[in-house]
């Protein structure tokens, strides 16, 4: 008896890199990777149960079973594919890549939405330079000294901001 199996299909339009995806795969069938200002999802037929989680966890429904089926045997081969690349957010402070760009405008939308404040010029900092800035404004707001830096700021200080 020959026994089949579906692929796995991203939906570029609604995926917002996330990754509940490879978070929910019990065997890492999904992978993400991020470099060079992108986020990469690949996937691996040999490692995949096809226990659905994946869809199951994707609070967007982006990604599913396809309805293409092929034969069980070709599909444990140690076949992997790229399925989607996602662009970064870069951070408009130092530059740095730090989150897929679909998923900070959904907080922005959540946040406007629930709240109806505009915070884009925070969500476009990396959490390291929002965290600077939101502990600085606090601290002038309260007319408190940033001296002496504390061990933690000490540490980031390799963090600089862009020129």
């Amino acid at each position: 008896m020959i026994s089949i199996r579906s692929d796995l299909s991203f939906d570029a339009s609604k995926c917002i890199g996330c990754e509940a995806c490879a978070v929910s795969c019990p065997r890492h069938a999904i992978q993400i990777t991020k470099g060079q200002g992108l986020e990469t999802i690949s996937y691996s037929f040999a490692l995949c149960l096809y226990c659905r989680r994946c869809s199951f966890g994707c609070p967007e429904d982006a990604v599913k079973l396809t309805a293409v089926l092929e034969p069980a045997s070709f599909s444990t081969s140690v076949r992997v594919e790229e399925k989607l690349k996602i662009e970064l957010q870069i951070c408009d402070r130092c530059g740095s890549a730090f989150a897929p760009k679909p998923l900070v405008r959904k907080i922005e939308d959540l946040i406007k939405e629930n709240r109806g404040m505009d915070l884009t010029s925070l969500l476009l900092l990396c959490p390291r330079c929002r965290t600077q800035v939101v502990v600085g404004c606090c601290l002038a707001r309260y007319g408190l000294s940033q001296t002496p830096r504390s061990q933690s700021e000490r540490l980031a200080g390799s963090h600089e901001p862009k020129q």
